[in-house]
């Protein structure tokens, strides 16, 4: 069901970092031209069905906010690697973990793909965290569970989030763990880390075990972010809200640099603007996507940027017509602006 809904958010910098939710009020709404949005990402929703398309679109210079499905939960997939490392910044601003620091990779440690940690290993088994952060940004799976490991674990991330008074966002589960219940696959195994040893272990189980498992990743509540909260957490990720600002650039300039997902937003761009994101593509499986999405923050030259979080869960169409789905979205936002 289509759900458009407009308002204003005041998006400067809070007090704390522990106020940072956006406190609503009124502004000028001169800025992005939401009816443009409307007919445009209007139009890319229906595409995209029976799969469901979930959009929030932030204004970052007047606060105008625009939303499609903006409070429904759609899974985060490989995005929660964002989050995963905000909070390793943070542990590592306030010396509990180190960017220098060696992590040590163990048969139990390795998450299925993608994944060129578990793939290399055990050939190399060691690596620097600063190596591991932009690895997981781009998608690898196992150095998201490393790094997540490292600071505590699922249960750790989402204590974080929620200190930093975020809400309709969590972690819940190692990659290791979410990857396998979603295709219906027992514990994780080592032997499993390559793509074609992953690929053929699905291919086992049979047609109603996997779909009945995918179905129910669609309805789970874990690991699931609403839009809102997604493009929430971007504005408060602008504004320093969430780790130093010195970190924010670090993290930020690594997200900028990220290749992962090249085809969803970043297709979008003009040569006006950049953009710093992560991307989330989940594993195609009997003729569906369970989870593609892209978080991330435009930056255009002479103006203010945009925050903009798309999902699209469920999705029948072929990955090239997935990917040119939400490039479209991207698009849309960034014309919407002129």
């Amino acid at each position: 069901m289509m759900s458009f809904s407009r308002r204003a958010v005041l998006l400067a910098p809070l007090v704390t970092a522990a106020c940072a939710k956006s406190v609503v009020m009124d502004v000028s709404s001169e800025g992005m031209d939401l009816k443009q949005l409307d007919r445009e990402v209007g139009a890319a929703a229906k595409r995209a069905a029976p799969g469901v398309l979930g959009v929030a679109i932030t204004d970052l210079g007047n606060a105008d906010v625009w939303l499609h499905n903006g409070d429904r939960p759609f899974p985060l997939d490989g995005a929660a690697a964002l989050l995963i490392a905000a909070a390793f910044l943070d542990e590592a601003a306030a010396g509990r973990a180190h960017m220098d620091e060696m992590i040590t990779v163990r048969d139990v440690d390795l998450s299925p793909p993608p994944s060129a940690v578990s793939a290399n290993w055990p050939r190399r088994d060691r690596y620097a965290a600063r190596t591991l952060l932009p690895m997981a940004l781009d998608g690898d799976r196992t150095a998201c569970d490393l790094l997540m490991k490292r600071i505590g674990g699922p249960g750790v991330v989402t204590a974080w989030i929620q200190q930093k008074r975020l809400k309709d966002i969590r972690v819940d589960r190692y990659f290791r763990e979410l990857e396998v219940e979603r295709v219906g696959l027992p514990s994780f195994r080592a032997d499993w880390r390559t793509e074609q040893a992953f690929s053929n272990a699905v291919g086992k189980l049979s047609q109603r075990r996997r779909n009945a498992a995918a179905e129910a990743y669609l309805r789970d509540p874990r690991d699931t972010a609403t839009p809102r909260a997604a493009m929430d957490f971007l504005v408060a990720l602008h504004n320093a809200e969430l780790i130093s600002r010195t970190a924010t650039d670090q993290l930020l300039d690594l997200m900028r640099r990220n290749g992962h997902g090249a085809n969803l937003l970043r297709a979008g761009l003009r040569r006006d603007a950049d953009l710093a994101h992560v991307s989330g593509i989940g594993r195609r499986d009997l003729g569906r996507t369970a989870a593609v999405n892209d978080i991330g923050l435009y930056r255009q030259a002479g103006g203010p940027g945009l925050a903009v979080a798309v999902f699209l869960s469920g999705s029948p169409e072929p990955e090239e017509a997935q990917a040119a789905l939400i490039a479209d979205v991207g698009r849309a936002a960034l014309a919407s602006r002129g």
